[in-house]
């Protein structure tokens, strides 16, 4: 009775986890790969054999997926056959997927019609909204934000603002002390307010970001450059509603974006014949402008143009989703993406601070971790000198140089990765660097028009792009557009170790520089 009672015992546990959902054992014959081409009611699954499939009378492969863990762990939920082999990888298309809705899948396999092999379980989101692939560096939406169709006009947002709002002037904005000449965020110049040297909007601040999420954002303005020179700019009427049909030259496909017109005051200006589209770009000539693509329709002229207007000022967003979005689609940690390079540690697709491989994001001096830059790196400002070079408090192996603690590695809390983007990120160490340096090649090259170093790995082909984001020393930055200048975790007595383009170098603490994070 007793022995009874012990398995009766075990059988509900194991029933019970598995209706919780835990994962139960994959085997090695399998793999579950990533998915790509996701759509609000598709997605393409990949999986791997890893078995000589000549050495079995019947081989079938395939994905398993269901919007329920529990179901994929029972081995209950609905199989798409495989049919193609290309090596050993595979992949399925998988249809009539609910928009804005998590689902989980598992790559399976079938060995003589009777053993059955499971891989890892993985999951993706269907997208809650639409976008057409125009052959470009990112893929547009087909709708503005708060817009149900393309001929919508949606909601006016003021720069840097997420809600829509009755009136749109500088007593409202948020981001200013009342005026433009008092900015508490995005500014760079002190003559306009707190200068903290952001160009582009961080995705709190996104309002395609904050309403869509995902990664969903607004366009950089050399995003909104490339929609204007690379596609094709047809003004038209379509279900009532003026605006231009934008025609992709590269593949003959194309969005509509309405002439919404723009907010000022309480007032709407101009609609059906002009718009203004916010870009996420700050204007660097005067920062209490941000940067958009306007267009107007007279009877006499037409102009679609790089513009700049009032940050208080209500425009309309069409959002973007990045290309790479579908090769690391479900790589990430935090809410961050990172790559497998077949390293020792894999390595964040941004740096702290951006929102894309191509932007810079923040700088930081070594063992400071405020994501709000300085307005001068010396050794005046540096949180771990007395004002001197010679006075250290943290990080000394050397007593003539300060307090002799010897650490040599940044602690989690000093660390500008984890302090910013927490769980397992860190700055990696220059072994890591290292690493980086010797097991990838280094091509030198330019994305969506930002210079710097596409790093792909000998291993598996993977990349990353570090941008050259140069560093900050005193009030100035040197280098930008040039140098790709890294921080490690490492010290070296008064300095510190980083990464000098595809050489390791070491710099003083209080140069600011950027931070790519790793994952162990």
């Amino acid at each position: 009775m007793k022995k009874l009672f012990y398995l009766f015992t075990i059988l509900f546990a194991v029933v019970f986890a598995a209706c919780e959902g835990t994962e139960p054992p994959t085997s090695n014959k399998v793999e579950t790969g990533a998915s790509e081409n996701i759509t609000k009611t598709s997605a393409t699954l990949k999986g791997a054999v890893n078995v000589d499939i000549a050495a079995y009378n019947s081989v079938e492969f395939g994905i398993m997926y269901d919007t329920l863990l529990a179901e994929v762990n029972n081995r209950s939920a609905q199989m798409v056959k495989g049919s193609v082999l290309q090596g050993k990888d595979f992949k399925v298309d998988v249809a009539g997927l609910t928009a804005n809705t998590k689902y989980f899948y598992c790559a399976y396999l079938l060995l003589n019609g009777i053993q059955y092999e499971y891989g890892a379980v993985k999951e993706f989101t269907a997208l809650a909204h639409a976008y057409v692939d125009l052959g470009l560096s990112v893929k547009w939406a087909t709708c503005n934000v708060g817009a149900n169709s393309p001929e919508d006009y949606g909601y006016y947002f003021a720069w840097g603002e997420t809600q829509p709002k009755e009136v749109y002037d500088w007593s409202t904005y948020k981001w200013t002390n009342v005026g433009y000449h008092n900015f508490t965020k995005y500014c760079i110049d002190p003559e306009y307010g707190t200068v903290d040297y952001r160009t582009v909007l961080e995705l709190a601040d996104d309002a395609a970001n904050a309403n869509w999420g995902g990664a969903w954002r607004m366009p950089t303005i050399a995003e909104q450059d490339e929609l204007r020179e690379e596609c094709i700019w047809t003004w038209t009427t379509k279900n009532g509603v003026n605006g231009y049909t934008v025609t992709s030259r590269a593949n003959g496909n194309s969005i509509f974006l309405p002439a919404a017109g723009s907010r000022a005051w309480s007032k709407l200006y101009e609609p059906g014949i002009g718009a203004g589209y916010w870009s996420s770009s700050l204007s660097t000539y005067n920062p209490s402008q941000a940067l958009e693509f306007g267009f107007f329709y007279g009877e006499e002229w037409e102009s679609v143009h790089r513009d700049q207007d009032h940050r208080h000022v209500g425009h309309v967003v069409r959002p973007v989703i990045p290309n790479s979005l579908q090769e690391y689609p479900n790589n990430t940690t935090n809410g961050y993406e990172y790559v497998d390079l077949g390293l020792s540690v894999k390595w964040a697709t941004c740096n702290v601070g951006a929102n894309s491989p191509e932007e810079y994001g923040d700088y930081f001096a070594w063992g400071e971790t405020q994501p709000q830059p300085k307005e001068v790196y010396d050794w005046g400002t540096y949180k771990w000198s007395n004002g001197m070079y010679d006075n250290f408090t943290k990080y000394c192996t050397d007593s003539e140089y300060g307090t002799v603690d010897y650490r040599t590695v940044l602690e989690p809390a000093d660390d500008a990765a984890n302090a910013n983007w927490g769980g397992a990120w860190r700055m990696p160490t220059i072994a890591e660097q290292t690493e980086l340096r010797t097991n990838c090649t280094w091509t030198w090259t330019t994305q969506n028009g930002v210079n710097g170093y596409t790093i792909t790995s000998r291993t598996n082909g993977n990349s990353i792009f570090l941008p050259a984001a140069g560093r900050r020393i005193d009030s100035d930055l040197y280098g930008a557009d040039g140098s790709c200048l890294y921080w490690s975790s490492s010290a070296s007595t008064l300095y510190a170790y980083d990464l000098d383009n595809a050489n390791w170098n070491s710099h003083e603490r209080i140069y600011g520089q950027t931070v790519r994070p790793v994952l162990p």
